[in-house]
């Protein structure tokens, strides 16, 4: 996950792995669609070890 996002999970990356990329493009081709859905699937397998980092990122804190 940290090679994919290039930084640790941070808050507001959850609204980039939601909403982006969009599938409603029009201008799609063959080609750049296959991409886009290997890109959402690998965001859907990579979106809940986000979600712990960031939310063990902030129990941390809590424990200390």
């Amino acid at each position: 996950m940290y090679r994919y996002l290039s930084t640790p999970p941070r808050p507001e990356d959850v609204a980039n792995f939601l909403y982006n990329p969009e599938l409603e493009e029009p201008s799609l081709n063959g080609h750049q669609q296959s991409r886009v859905l290997l890109a959402v699937s690998r965001n859907c397998a990579l979106f809940p070890d986000m979600i712990k980092a960031i939310m063990s990122q902030k129990e941390n804190p809590e424990r200390t």
